[in-house]
């Protein structure tokens, strides 16, 4: 009997024992494998491996190229750090609370200084930082059309009449350059431009709803998109176009800028490693160069293409006029997004 108790005794051990190895090997498989969703074309894997040895772990990143996207793949998949859009900020702060993690202190204390002020009065969690800056554009063809910073959007459109145009195909974007067309100062889901005042501001010129430009800019009678600047530069760069054929014009009332922001979610150490790392001016001023994409620390355009200092010159010229992006709460992004597939839906029937 004391033989058997004892068998039981040891048996009962070891499937304690077995149990605890198993939850450290999985604590550790979690701890050393680092997930993080990001805007398509930020990272590489080669600028991580240094990370990945600093930190020893290994990193993988998912890529998407919408904030809907976004939003629907956040809540399903498990991610460590989450690189974004500030639009959707207000959405997140369920997801990236995280607290006695303050990273966005001490890295905001090197941002060029208007930045710095800017993170300042938005007050984000401290887990959070900015990772780029992004202006809209019109990027135009100088054979087509010439567009001016004192135009108005009602101008704009007038000069691609009959011509073919592309808006940015976000809804927060597209919706926010389209609200001048109807007089809304700020975007919100009770204020959003109606399909009647941008089919008006529209008029017969084709309109395609597209984020992917490289063949559509190339067609004889484009007139204008509506892009992100540093989009705009890599298709520029990477297509063989000729920036003699082109202009990027960042307008001082109708351009609006985009915060991209970084938020660590879980608490491992692995996790906040890697992100000390990413928010180090080093590393994003090195995803500045080879994206297009704008440095919140203060960096030395004159690495860059002449374009890229002269948008970066002229964010810093209109950055008290021009509008910053809006933060919405889920049901206002929703409600945003339902009613932007209202309005592209329309002018594909239009165009039918």
């Amino acid at each position: 009997m004391i033989q058997a108790m004892k068998s039981v005794q040891i048996f009962f051990c070891v499937l304690f024992l077995i149990s605890i190895s198993t939850l450290q090997a999985q604590e550790n498989t979690t701890d050393n494998n680092i997930n993080i969703i990001s805007w398509w074309g930020y990272l590489e894997e080669d600028m991580m491996k240094p990370i990945e040895k600093a930190c020893q772990t290994s990193i993988s990143f998912d890529e998407y190229y919408t904030n809907t996207e976004f939003l629907r793949r956040i809540k399903s998949g498990h991610y460590d750090l989450a690189i974004y859009s500030g639009a959707v900020y207000d959405t997140m702060k369920d997801v990236i609370t995280l607290e006695n993690f303050d990273i966005g202190s001490n890295a905001s204390l090197h941002y060029q200084p208007q930045f710095k002020k800017t993170y300042e009065d938005l007050n984000y969690e401290k887990n959070t930082f900015f990772f780029a800056f992004s202006l809209t554009g019109f990027l135009w063809k100088k054979d087509q059309i010439t567009l001016l910073p004192s135009d108005s959007i009602e101008s704009i459109f007038e000069k691609a009449k009959g011509k073919t145009i592309v808006m940015i195909d976000d809804p927060a974007e597209a919706s926010m350059l389209l609200s001048a067309a109807d007089g809304i100062k700020s975007l919100s889901s009770n204020a959003i431009p109606t399909a009647t005042a941008i089919e008006k501001l529209v008029g017969d010129t084709n309109i395609v709803f597209a984020n992917s430009l490289a063949k559509i800019i190339k067609k004889d009678d484009f007139a204008f998109s509506v892009v992100w600047s540093g989009a705009a530069l890599r298709l520029l760069t990477d297509n063989g176009v000729s920036l003699d054929d082109y202009g990027l014009l960042v307008h001082p009332s109708l351009s609006h800028l985009s915060k991209d922001l970084v938020s660590v979610i879980t608490k491992s150490d692995a996790a906040k490693c890697v992100a000390r790392h990413v928010a180090q001016a080093e590393f994003i001023n090195n995803v500045a160069k080879t994206t297009g994409y704008i440095s919140p620390f203060l960096l030395d355009h004159g690495s860059l293409s002449t374009l890229a200092d002269k948008i970066y010159s002229d964010l810093i010229k209109y950055y008290d006029s021009i509008p910053h992006m809006n933060q919405f709460t889920h049901e206002e992004y929703d409600k945003i997004s339902e009613h932007w597939e209202t309005i592209k839906m329309t002018f594909n029937f239009r165009h039918m």
